[in-house]
């Protein structure tokens, strides 16, 4: 195996940090001519060896100053045109696939930034990416950083690649903690796990195998290992959960071969579920079970009980929740919130009058006051081994005794993960990124 970080996305090529006048001129002409090329790098069935398909993996003109992928990625959106790049790339990457005619069982996986896909194809890409969505069976792959800044945006973005019936996939998920607890929601086909990240360290292989491969045992997802290097790391990414492999032990990146092999075994894609967005936590969960009636006074502790389950039971979980529209939480909920914070792998928070201190990994939005949800109450844990939503929605009455403690509530305590991770999208669909 071997050790050392590993480089970003699109290549093993560090990139400049600056890019040079020349670098964005040249890439500037690349764009306008469509000059890209595209080289492909074999995805094996750990268990068999056979090919299953392929990642296209984008390269400047030879002896350009933009020849290394990164290179070409930081002059692109250097120069402001990332997302006419990420079309361009995945259009030669699609001619070139439709050309070699690989069979349609064959995967292509290609590689976008998120926003890429919530900007419009340019006009001359079109037909090309349409007969790869009529030939081609493809995954979008995106990277882990993209899912953990701005998960509500991912949700939006994956959505879309949904409706035209690719599959998705989430790369370097070992890299972060908050990547891996955020699966559930993001729901992607295909999980990728960089055995170069984790060295040798079998410890920190069989614990990150673990958490991703109960996220594929729960979906139905399938693990991919990259940095298959040497024979013996056959049997660590087989460890890890993996069903399928990716390194140079299998092939460098370079063009598809001309046989039309036809694979035995396929990336299998998921049905992901439909929400619409206007609905609530509360109105999924009510819909699937009988809620009862509850004073404030004995949800409190209820809902107390759910958030801590955010920093037990094995691997820190999500924790999501929300606050009634002009109910801002006291300080002493506040401090609680802060402190499952800095020990959840994920905290969001939607209410009137937040504004938490818990580091990187803590959203905070205002509630809006046309939502459907200003007057529900939701706690969602979301964990490898512990899921839980507790929605509430104020009847509004002060119940028979009068005073805050007695306000009652329609509530419901549900552990279904699959519904626990539907009303957890339904929640992070209302965040934007934090300014």
């Amino acid at each position: 195996m071997v050790p050392g970080p590993v480089e970003p996305g699109r290549s093993d090529v560090a990139a400049p940090a600056a890019p040079s006048a020349q670098m964005r001129a040249a890439v500037n002409r690349i764009i306008d001519r469509r000059a890209v090329r595209t080289v492909f790098q074999p995805l094996v069935h750990l268990a068999t060896g056979e090919v299953v398909g392929y990642e296209a993996l984008a390269r400047g003109p030879e002896r350009s100053p933009v020849e290394s992928p990164l290179a070409l990625l930081a002059a692109a959106r250097a120069v402001g045109r990332l997302h006419e790049l990420d079309w361009a790339c995945a259009a030669e990457a699609c001619r070139s696939a439709v050309a070699a005619s690989l069979h349609p069982s064959m995967t292509v996986f290609l590689n976008f930034d998120p926003e890429t896909l919530l900007t419009a194809v340019p006009d001359d890409l079109r037909p090309l990416t349409r007969r790869a969505r009529d030939q081609l069976r493809i995954v979008v792959d995106i990277e882990e950083r993209a899912v953990v800044e701005n998960p509500s945006r991912m949700l939006e973005a994956l959505a879309a690649v949904r409706e035209t019936g690719w599959g998705t996939a989430v790369d370097h998920a070992e890299a972060d903690p908050t990547a891996l607890a955020l699966l559930p929601i993001v729901h992607p086909d295909v999980v990728k796990l960089d055995l170069r990240v984790l060295g040798d360290d079998l410890g920190a292989v069989a614990a990150i195998g673990d958490e991703a491969r109960a996220y594929a045992e729960q979906s139905g997802a399938t693990l991919l290992a990259q940095g298959v290097e040497r024979d013996a790391d056959v049997a660590v990414a087989q460890m890890a959960g993996a069903s399928f492999g990716q390194g140079f032990y299998y092939g460098r990146p370079a063009p598809l071969p001309v046989e039309r092999a036809v694979p035995r075994s396929v990336f299998p894609l998921l049905a992901a579920p439909l929400l619409a967005v206007e609905e609530t936590p509360f109105d999924l969960v009510a819909s699937r079970s009988r809620p009862g009636t509850i004073a404030k006074h004995l949800l409190a502790p209820l809902s107390r009980h759910v958030e801590a389950q955010a920093t037990r039971n094995g691997p820190p979980a999500l924790l999501l929740v929300s606050f009634q529209f002009g109910h801002a939480p006291d300080r002493t909920t506040r401090r609680r919130l802060e402190r499952l914070g800095r020990d959840a792998a994920f905290t969001a928070a939607l209410g009137t009058g937040l504004d938490l201190e818990g580091g990187p990994t803590v959203r905070t939005a205002a509630i809006d006051p046309a939502d459907a949800m200003r007057n529900d109450w939701s706690t969602i844990v979301l964990g490898a081994h512990y899921t839980a939503a507790l929605v509430a929605r104020d009847l509004g009455d002060a119940g028979a005794d009068g005073g805050d403690g007695a306000r009652r509530y329609a509530y419901a305590l549900v552990h279904d993960r699959e519904l626990v991770a539907a009303a957890a999208q339904l929640l992070l669909s209302r965040f934007t990124r934090r300014s």
